[in-house]
């Protein structure tokens, strides 16, 4: 049985400019970079800066205006400004389903010219993104996760995170093994370069064949069936095949979105590949 089980752009998922209706304070926001934009302009007492915002419908433009505020008491946005982000992603992701089951896939994604995520993607440094969060159980194919950050942080996580305090320590045989994939990684970058060919290759095929992903040019290639009794048929003809694809229904996701969730890997021959998609547009097209 063989199992399958995009780079992220200004517009992805996780960017503050991805077109996502939040209803925050009695308002409701295109985008997340209209919504905390408008919060600093309020929290500044700029009706005139606020209402630009509110109208805006350019998010280059609606950052613009945001990031030339004069703020009249920068202290207190600065005391403030984590809080207002933190509830406005919370308020992102739980009013929009599609978009948290879209994040939920990240941690399979390998980002970066040599895999190494958001960081290497963006070129972030520490001081840009201060907290990350690795799992260790997608790509690296170990078990656990991580979190990393400033002493400061680490020290708090260890003294109150409840998780952290109330859940049995990482076997060391898997931190081991988990060290071991992740130099593996590293010293074989082609690994993440056929991975990204295989994408490549995958969305061709599916071009060929009229059958259409969400688009995403990651490891993660979502297929909308839509109906559920159908992509329960699509499933099972897939399954008799020898080929394994979650199928991913209400409420787990949006209703009339049911879909296929395909995960590409680098193990997978171009054979492998044209096979699924063959047989997938033959279900489709056939339930």
């Amino acid at each position: 049985t063989e199992v399958f089980g995009g780079i992220l752009s200004e517009y992805s998922v996780l960017s503050n400019w991805s077109p996502s209706k939040i209803e925050y304070n009695n308002h409701v926001y295109v985008n997340l970079e209209q919504a905390y934009m408008h919060v600093k302009a309020m929290e500044n007492d700029d009706s005139v800066a606020a209402r630009k915002i509110r109208y805006a419908k350019d998010p280059r433009e609606i950052k613009r205006i945001g990031s030339n505020l004069t703020m009249n008491n920068k202290e207190k946005w600065e005391t403030i400004r984590h809080g207002v982000m933190h509830d406005l992603v919370k308020a992102k992701f739980m009013q929009n389903n599609d978009m948290a089951q879209e994040l939920i896939q990240t941690g399979n994604r390998r980002l970066g010219e040599t895999g190494k995520g958001c960081i290497e993607h963006f070129g972030l440094n520490q001081k840009q993104l201060p907290v990350l969060m690795c799992t260790l159980g997608k790509s690296l194919g170990s078990y656990g996760a991580f979190i990393s950050g400033e002493q400061v942080l680490v020290d708090y996580l260890i003294q109150f995170a409840r998780s952290y305090i109330y859940t049995t320590a990482m076997p060391a045989m898997i931190a081991a093994a988990s060290l071991e994939n992740l130099k593996f990684l590293i010293h074989h970058p082609e690994i993440n370069h056929r991975l990204k060919d295989n994408i490549q290759y995958f969305k061709s095929c599916c071009k060929q064949v009229k059958v259409f992903p969400m688009p995403s040019i990651t490891a993660i290639q979502p297929v909308i069936i839509g109906d559920n009794k159908k992509l329960l048929r699509v499933n099972k003809q897939l399954k008799e095949a020898g080929i394994l694809v979650a199928a991913i229904r209400p409420p787990t996701v949006a209703e009339n979105s049911g879909r296929l969730r395909i995960t590409l890997n680098a193990a997978h021959s171009r054979n492998d590949i044209k096979r699924l998609v063959d047989t997938l547009a033959t279900a489709i097209s056939s339930s």
